[in-house]
């Protein structure tokens, strides 16, 4: 395996475990990419291509969130861009769960199942 596939996988898993609470990276509450993939996918009908319609997703989600860069960063768009504590003011708690919740609903792609 390269040295660029340990670097994702070890960051994929970071990222997961950033989600706990008691984390040591610190943990964020709120986790905005879902809930605006959910808002997507609430409010748009999937076609025939169940990839192209997540992508989709992602698309709009990613137009929401504002871009946060610090100096620091090893990615552009770190979790600083959707991770964070309070929610922005165009997003209520209700809204967040429902939407979040759709999200959750549909299932995760990891390229072996799904």
């Amino acid at each position: 395996m390269s040295t660029a596939a340990i670097s994702w996988s070890r960051q994929l898993e970071t990222e997961r475990r950033s989600f706990e609470p008691g984390f040591a990276g610190g943990f964020q509450k709120y986790h905005l990419l879902d809930a605006y993939r959910g808002q997507f996918f609430l409010g748009n009908q999937r076609g025939d291509n169940e990839a192209v319609f997540r992508a989709r997703a992602l698309d709009y989600a990613l137009q929401q969130l504002p871009l946060v860069i610090t100096p620091e960063q090893k990615f552009l768009g770190g979790v600083e861009t959707y991770r964070c504590n309070t929610l922005p003011a165009s997003l209520g708690e209700l809204d967040y769960a429902r939407f979040a919740g759709a999200l959750h609903g549909r299932g995760r792609r990891n390229f072996r199942q799904g």
